[in-house]
């Protein structure tokens, strides 16, 4: 290289850093403002977070400032309890008297008796009455059917062709001993004759042979009149097993029969109410307890008089109860409702109770107490109970005559609670059950 080129040169390079230099001064202090002006507008987003921070605590602190101010200066409310409302009773009076009780039972009528009867002689049926069938009604002794007789009509002529023979037999054996005494006085004059010589012994068969042809005949006529089957009482056909045209044997049952008026209802009766029924252990209709039965045929009531005729001796296991025998309604069949297998309701007069009080059911707390309100407060009461029915139950001690005893069922009790009396009732309960339907 000569020496003019290498000053060139040399001065190229300074120039060359010197640019170099100044661009990296110029790029530091570009950057240095920028960092200027980034830290600048971070104070300022600094400060407004700072502005805006103390601003809502300002008025944070102002609410609450006010609000204890108001919690402060509020005037103070008077507080009173409330009177809690007292409950609304119905009340009603009770005096003592005497009760008449009516037990209560049911049952199904039926015919005092039944029978089924048979044939006592074997033959065909060969003529039955126009009603010989099921309900059809017959008077004592009417005929019902007939069977074939022929036979026993022939065996009733021989039986009297027979005691006709006999007849004439033992009058001629008579004739013969009186004549035998005749000879015998003849020939052994006043000595004893014996028994064979006057022929006693042959007057005691033909008196035996005509006994035995007068019973032949009687039977006979028996045989023939067991042909017609006649009606044993005033009864009603319920069923028959026989018919025209058909043999019978003897003892073959040829219908069924039940008695007509006079029926009968078998009423069970509990032990507890069963103290409360009077049976005399002889008694007549007039002195036997009464009966009322009643039912509902077509929505119309239907009523029955009767009386208790007996009780069949023993208790139920199963229910506990007696069964009483009791006569509805009278000898005929005037009433046509009344039938064997009506349902019917029955209330039997039983024994009165004196020196008691009856109350309605409703009114029993807990079986053995009553409340007993007494200056628009409740008392509550211990009774005796002595009887309780479906609708009442009767008291024979722990209520006096004048007491008001609630009606209404309370929840909740206390003694000397007040309660508010409404409609106050002034009828007695006295004597309701003579209308309780159960016992």
């Amino acid at each position: 290289m000569s020496s003019d080129e290498k000053p060139e040169k040399d001065r190229e390079e300074s120039e060359d850093l010197d640019w170099i230099e100044e661009t990296s001064a110029k790029a530091s202090k570009a950057r240095a403002e920028a960092e200027a002006e980034a830290a600048e507008e971070e104070e300022v987003t600094t400060l407004r977070g700072h502005a805006r921070i103390a601003l809502s605590a300002l008025i944070v602190g102002a609410g609450i400032s006010i609000a204890a101010l108001i919690l402060i200066t509020k005037p103070e409310a008077k507080t009173e309890a409330p009177e809690k409302p007292k409950p609304s009773v119905t009340v009603t009076e009770v005096n003592r008297g005497a009760v008449p009780i009516k037990v209560p039972s049911q049952g199904i009528v039926t015919a005092h008796t039944r029978t089924l009867p048979a044939a006592e002689v074997a033959g065909v049926v060969v003529e039955t009455d126009p009603r010989f069938d099921v309900g059809g009604e017959f008077q004592k002794d009417e005929i019902i059917l007939r069977l074939d007789d022929s036979d026993y009509a022939a065996a009733l002529a021989n039986a009297e062709a027979s005691e006709a023979q006999a007849r004439l037999t033992l009058a001629t054996e008579e004739g013969l001993a009186k004549q035998a005494v005749r000879d015998w006085k003849k020939l052994a004059g006043d000595e004893p004759p014996t028994s064979l010589a006057v022929r006693i012994p042959q007057l005691k068969s033909a008196q035996a042979a005509l006994d035995a042809a007068v019973a032949a005949v009687a039977k006979a006529k028996r045989d023939v009149d067991r042909c017609s089957i006649k009606a044993p009482f005033h009864s009603r056909i319920v069923a028959k097993n026989i018919d025209l045209g058909s043999f019978a044997n003897i003892g073959t049952p040829l219908l069924e029969l039940e008695a007509i008026g006079n029926y009968e209802v078998r009423l069970p009766v509990p032990l507890e109410d069963f103290a409360f029924i009077d049976i005399p252990d002889e008694g007549d209709e007039d002195t036997m307890p009464k009966v009322t039965f009643n039912s509902t045929i077509a929505g119309e009531p239907k009523t029955w008089e009767g009386h208790v005729l007996r009780d069949e001796g023993g208790v139920d296991r199963s229910s506990r109860s007696v069964y009483l025998v009791a006569r509805i309604g009278g000898e005929d069949d005037s009433d046509r409702f009344l039938k064997p297998g009506l349902f019917v309701r029955a209330q039997i007069d039983g024994v009165t109770l004196d020196d008691v009080i009856e109350i309605p059911r409703l009114a029993l707390r807990d079986n053995d107490q009553v409340l007993v309100i007494n200056d628009d407060r409740v008392h509550i009461r211990d009774v005796t109970v002595r009887r309780t029915g479906k609708e009442t139950v009767v008291i024979s001690e722990g209520l006096d005559n004048g007491d008001k005893i609630c009606l209404t069922p309370l929840s909740a009790v206390v003694e000397d609670m007040p309660v508010k009396i409404e409609e106050p009732k002034a009828q007695t309960a006295t004597n309701p059950v003579a209308n309780d339907s159960s016992g």
